[in-house]
């Protein structure tokens, strides 16, 4: 089961020293165009304590079936925005209460279908020094995830239960051309018909042509006879709905 949140995400290793407490603003860039159009803008770089060198680049990312993030070059993978990105790749230094403004522009090709791509600009630091007999470095990285939505992509997703030898899988696939942010909501009732418990869980993300593997393998609240499985996502004309009976 996935559970990222992709508004500044830190990667690698523990926080340095010298540098810590990187932040983004905004977390994340979410631009619409048509085919052929540019957009010219910016995002902050700011740190409340320490110094040290910031490195950007532009880079891929994909989810593992684990819900990891995985990072690839530029350009690599399905639906990549990464060519399309125009960056000043200069180091700079960045100081407390003095925040860096980096300036960017998107391109996006003639004749690009109409969908969601996406790419990020990664900030990294050089390893940090450490004390003599040490021989572990460490460096930090944090990523200014990008979103180009071409033209008036289409949102469709599909919910259906399968079974396996644990017990149910609930399976959200994104068959449409949008990115998805579902929002999972679990109901279990009683033979009744009463609600014993309602789980609202984590905002999962839903990247083009992928699906989520939700386990509905127990333990469930006493008494429990149906268990409604409901999933919302912007864009989506109705929510993903299906019923798994619970019952003897």
């Amino acid at each position: 089961m996935r559970n990222l949140l992709l508004a500044g995400v830190l990667l690698g290793a523990p926080a340095l020293a010298h540098l810590s407490g990187i932040g983004l603003s905004p977390p994340h860039l979410f631009i619409t165009l048509e085919p052929g159009e540019s957009w010219q803008g910016s995002f902050t770089v700011y740190t409340q304590n320490g110094r040290g060198e910031l490195h950007p680049s532009l880079t891929d990312w994909t989810l593992s079936p684990q819900g990891t993030l995985l990072l690839a070059p530029p350009g690599s993978l399905p639906y990549s925005a990464a060519t399309w990105i125009s960056l000043a790749e200069n180091p700079f230094e960045l100081l407390p209460s003095h925040p860096i403004r980096l300036e960017l522009t998107i391109h996006v090709p003639p004749q690009t279908p109409t969908g969601d791509y996406w790419a990020a600009i990664a900030l990294k630091t050089a390893p940090s020094p450490l004390p003599q007999g040490v021989g572990l470095r460490t460096s930090l990285e944090v990523l200014e995830i990008v979103y180009v939505r071409v033209g008036h992509p289409e949102a469709q997703a599909a919910l259906t239960l399968e079974r396996t030898s644990k017990g149910w899988l609930a399976v959200f696939a994104n068959r449409g051309t949008q990115v998805l942010r579902l929002h999972p909501k679990l109901r279990f009732l009683n033979h009744q018909g009463i609600l014993l418990k309602e789980v609202s869980l984590s905002e999962e993300v839903l990247l083009r042509g992928d699906a989520l593997d939700l386990p509905l393998d127990g333990p469930f609240p006493k008494g429990s006879a149906l268990l409604l499985i409901e999933a919302q996502a912007a864009g989506l004309r109705q929510p993903l709905v299906a019923t798994l009976n619970l019952g003897p």
